[in-house]
C-alpha cells in the first residue's frame, strides 16, 4: 500500500520516524520513500508485517505496536497536508484502519478491505475506532464480528475510499489527477480546511456552525 501527501519544504514529517525497527521482524527496508513535483509517495514495503506474530514478546512489545499505531494515525489527522492511501491489494486490520484515517483513498477493483482479529483471537478494537467515524456502524459490525473481507466497491460505497479504478495503471494516474489538483490549492486554505472537517466532528451542529 501506498500513502502519499502533497508536500512543501517547510513540511518534513517522514512517517518512517513513526515506525521504529524495533516494532518488526525484517531486514528489508520498511518504507520506500520518493519526493516529486511537490508529492512525496511513502510505500510500505514489507510483506512480512503484514502478520505480527509476537507472541513470544509479551504485553510491552504489544503495548509499543499499539502506541506507534496510534500515534501513526493521529500524525495522519493532524498534518497540515491532505494524505492520500493507494490501495492495490488487501488492507487488513491496522491497514484498514490506516486507510479510514487518511484524508483520501483510492483503490483497483481486486483490492480487498478486512477486520479479521476476532479469527485470532483479538478483536479489532483500534481499527474500529478509524472505522466507525468514516463508515456506518452497520458495516463496522459486520467487518469486525465476522472477519469476512469487503470488495473495493462495497468500500466504496460504505464511504471507506473515494475512488475505484480497474487497474493499477489506472491507479496510477488517478493518483496523479488527485494529486496534481490538491497542489493547484492554496496550501494554507487546505490546512485550514482539513483542521475544520476533523474539529467539527465532535461538535453538535450549532457549536459548528459558529
Amino acid at each position: 500500500m501506498h500513502f502519499l501527501r502533497p508536500v512543501s519544504k517547510n513540511v518534513l514529517l517522514d512517517f518512517k520516524y513513526l515506525m521504529p525497527q524495533s516494532c518488526f521482524y525484517s531486514s528489508q527496508p520498511l518504507l520506500l520513500v520518493t519526493e516529486q513535483n511537490g508529492v512525496r509517495d511513502i510505500i510500505m514495503n514489507d510483506q512480512k508485517t503484514r502478520y505480527l506474530a509476537v507472541d513470544k514478546e509479551g504485553r510491552p512489545k504489544l503495548d509499543e505496536i499499539f502506541s506507534t499505531c496510534s500515534d501513526l494515525m493521529l500524525s495522519i489527522l493532524r498534518h497540515p497536508v491532505p494524505i492520500l492511501a493507494i490501495i492495490s491489494g488487501v488492507a487488513a486490520a491496522a491497514g484498514c484502519q490506516l486507510v479510514a484515517t487518511c484524508d483520501l483513498a483510492i483503490a483497483t477493483t481486486a483490492s480487498k478491505f478486512s477486520t479479521p482479529g476476532a479469527r485470532h483471537g483479538i478483536f479489532c478494537s483500534t481499527p474500529a475506532v478509524a472505522l466507525t467515524r468514516k463508515v456506518p456502524l452497520g458495516v463496522v459490525r459486520s467487518m469486525t464480528i465476522t472477519g469476512i473481507p469487503i470488495s473495493a466497491q462495497d468500500a466504496y460505497n460504505a464511504g471507506l475510499i473515494t475512488r475505484v479504478v480497474s487497474s493499477n495503471e489506472e491507479l496510477e494516474s488517478e493518483t496523479k489527477v488527485l494529486t496534481s489538483a490538491i497542489l493547484e490549492n492554496s496550501r494554507s486554505v487546505l490546512t485550514l480546511g482539513k483542521q475544520f472537517l476533523y474539529q467539527q466532528m465532535s461538535l453538535n451542529i450549532e457549536e459548528a456552525y459558529r
